[in-house]
């Protein structure tokens, strides 16, 4: 994760709830504490309408606050 993600510039980390809960650590150790959220299933898969509708939310708040592109070099 540290070699090819930037703790300020990604808007949040989403996965399947339920989720294995140490991957939430190693997550947050990672320096990604708060941006963790989950995203519901049923027995389809994912919930696509839910995930988009946040992830345009997120993206939204992200571009208000001038977070538009990596603050550091990865790779």
């Amino acid at each position: 994760m540290q070699t090819f993600t930037d703790p300020v510039y990604t808007r949040n980390i989403w996965m399947v709830a339920p989720a294995y809960y140490l991957s939430f650590r190693i997550i947050e150790d990672s320096g990604f504490a708060g941006k963790l959220k989950g995203v519901p299933e049923d027995d389809e898969g994912i919930d696509l309408v839910h995930l988009r509708k946040h992830m345009k939310e997120s993206e939204a708040r992200a571009q208000a606050q001038g977070n538009t592109e990596p603050v550091r070099e990865c790779g």
